[in-house]
C-alpha cells in the first residue's frame, strides 16, 4: 500500500514543524513556494556556476550550503544545513552529510 504522507528519500514534506512561512497550510502551496524559491536560487547560481574559474570555491561545503539556503531559506528552518535526523532507510544521517 502507498503512503502519500512520507515522500521516499527526500524530505518529510508533511512535517510543517521546520517551516518558516506558516501561511503556507496546504502542501500544494508549500510545493509551489518550493519551486518558485528554487527558480530564484537557479538564476542567481547557474549563472555564478558559469562565470567559475577553476581553483575557486565552487562546489565547496560553505557554498552547497550557501545554495540550499538560498532555495529554501525563507520557507524552512533547517535551509543551508545538515540534516540531523534519518529521513529515509538506507544510510545514517551521520554517514552522509
Amino acid at each position: 500500500m502507498h503512503d502519500e504522507t512520507h515522500t521516499t528519500g527526500g524530505t518529510m514534506r508533511d512535517d510543517e514543524s521546520e517551516l518558516i512561512l506558516d501561511s503556507l497550510i496546504t502542501r500544494e502551496m508549500r510545493n509551489a513556494a518550493d519551486l518558485e524559491a528554487i527558480a530564484g536560487a537557479y538564476d542567481k547560481h547557474v549563472f555564478r556556476a558559469r562565470r567559475k574559474a577553476r581553483g575557486s570555491d565552487w562546489l565547496t561545503e560553505k557554498y552547497t550550503l550557501q545554495v540550499h539556503d538560498d532555495m529554501f531559506g525563507e520557507i524552512w528552518h533547517w535551509a543551508g544545513k545538515f540534516r540531523q535526523v534519518n529521513l529515509n532507510p538506507g544510510f545514517a544521517w551521520t554517514v552522509i552529510p
